[in-house]
């Protein structure tokens, strides 16, 4: 189940604001759940919204961390500067699954 609410996490437009994540190769967050419940045999998942709230409260919490290591100098990676943009959308997303 982490596993699933991490890969629909990826794929749900409605948390991420930044330009990194515009365009989704694999099917948005909610055809992907349907796939694993058809495969699973149970509908609906299980606490799925959990998952992807968990997801994505700790993606922001990674982006916040790996963008902390870039800004020192610790760890030359650029795309934390973009993917910042979406850490608050991210929370919003979160916080939005589990009401």
């Amino acid at each position: 189940m982490n596993d699933i609410g991490w890969l629909a996490t990826f794929n749900d437009p409605d948390a991420w604001m930044d330009t990194n994540h515009a365009n989704h190769v694999m099917p948005h967050a909610k055809e992907l759940i349907e796939i694993y419940e058809e495969a699973w045999g149970a509908r609906p998942f299980p606490q799925i919204d959990w998952f992807r709230a968990l997801a994505g409260y700790k993606f922001a919490i990674i982006t916040g961390f790996n963008l902390m290591l870039h800004r020192r100098g610790k760890r030359d990676d650029p795309v934390w500067e973009t993917t910042k943009d979406s850490m608050e959308s991210l929370l919003l997303r979160a916080k939005a699954l589990l009401n």
